[in-house]
């Protein structure tokens, strides 16, 4: 017998409350409408925050959390069905950490280093949503523990097991401080291909 929960998510970024509606036991948040998505990259005011693409797991032996060969992949899928829609001048970003930064160059080619969406998002995480300087549409590589940092800061009054090896390579996508939905890595080779 399966059990189905509401909840909610309450995320405020870019100074603004956004909040997330999706039952719990489904594979995903609701995908977004790409019209809605290309609207915001035609402004110039699409942001995608990218959880990292697979890396091996911690209870395997030697594990040194670099991505593996289908972490590469995604990276590579998941940024050339972006960069299709966003085209090649869209700003990334990334963490310190070398998944992030491989998620960012195997994907995108490029990326610039942010120490705010590090792994551990415990200092500026938010403060750096909200303050940064926009310039344009942006992808911002990040890890797990980013997005959860905004459940423990108070931002969020629950939140998705981003963590999950499922939600590899997961993005959240908004235009400008309005949520727009979530797409896996698997999800973007439709839109890419209409």
């Amino acid at each position: 017998m399966r059990i189905k929960l509401s909840a909610a998510l309450v995320f405020i970024l870019f100074g603004a409350a956004i909040v997330i509606q999706w039952q719990a036991g489904s594979p995903s948040c609701p995908v977004p409408l790409k019209e809605d998505f290309l609207s915001a990259a035609a402004r110039n005011n699409a942001t995608i925050l990218l959880r990292h693409a697979e890396t091996c797991d911690d209870d395997e032996p030697d594990c040194s959390k670099d991505l593996t060969e289908t972490g590469r992949n995604q990276a590579k899928a998941t940024g050339a069905a972006i960069t299709g829609l966003l085209g090649e001048s869209t700003h990334v970003y990334h963490s310190p950490l070398a998944r992030a930064r491989d998620t960012a160059m195997a994907g995108f080619g490029k990326g610039i280093e942010v120490p705010q969406l590090s792994n551990t998002c415990k200092e500026g995480f938010t403060a750096f949503l909200e303050t940064r300087q926009r310039d344009g549409n942006e992808v911002l590589v990040t890890h797990s523990t980013c997005l959860d940092t905004l459940t423990e800061s108070g931002y969020a009054t629950h939140h998705m097991d981003t963590g999950d090896d499922e939600n590899f390579a997961v993005a959240l996508l908004f235009s400008g401080d309005r949520f727009l939905g979530c797409m896996q890595s698997g999800d973007w080779s439709a839109w890419s291909a209409n």
